[in-house]
């Protein structure tokens, strides 16, 4: 399979997108001796649109509005409206920057890949399920869940017996620690 348009744009190379950016310096052509097995169609590549790396990143997601049309490989995904509704795309990007924490605890929570095959990246299909979220709508203790996760069950899965988790609790913060949990729990 090669199709034309394939050759006709250029390529966005995986070390060319991190959490900070894309750096379009690096995009490069295709050799046309390269042939392909499966591609997508030929407006998921066309601008304008969201170019999300399949990472959590760790401070916010790699996810970018993008007003350049390029190909790129797997691990990138593009989120494209029919209509080029340029002003859906942003509200998609603000809600992954803004409720950040959330869609990372969603992934950590959800995922097949997130936490079992690599520590930080998701699949498509974890993409595609994710609720769309549009405002604060956390409580104290949804928040305090979603910190947990984060802060403890993540760096278990990771680091395992060498993780903050099962490290005991400081004797100076024992008291305040067990009766945090108490209070924790009968809420």
């Amino acid at each position: 399979m090669h199709p034309d348009f394939i050759y006709e744009l250029k390529s966005l190379p995986t070390k060319a997108i991190s959490e900070k950016g894309i750096d379009y310096s690096l995009l490069e052509n295709i050799d046309k001796k390269i042939k392909f097995s499966k591609i997508p169609i030929e407006d998921t590549f066309k601008a304008p649109n969201l170019i999300v790396w399949e990472n959590i990143g760790e401070n916010n997601f790699p996810m970018f509005f993008n007003d350049s049309s390029f190909s790129f490989k797997r691990r990138i995904i593009s989120i494209k409206s029919l209509d080029n509704d340029i002003e859906l795309l942003n509200n998609v990007l603000s809600s992954f920057n803004t409720n950040y924490l959330f869609y990372k605890f969603y992934f950590l929570t959800t995922s097949g890949e997130t936490l079992i095959n690599r520590n930080n990246t998701f699949l498509l299909k974890d993409l595609r399920n994710i609720p769309f979220v549009t405002e604060n709508i956390y409580s104290a203790y949804d928040k305090k869940i979603i910190s947990d996760v984060i802060n403890y069950l993540e760096d278990f899965f990771i680091r395992g017996e060498n993780s903050k988790a099962v490290k005991p609790i400081q004797q100076n913060k024992f008291e305040e620690t067990i009766s945090n949990y108490g209070q924790e729990f009968a809420n």
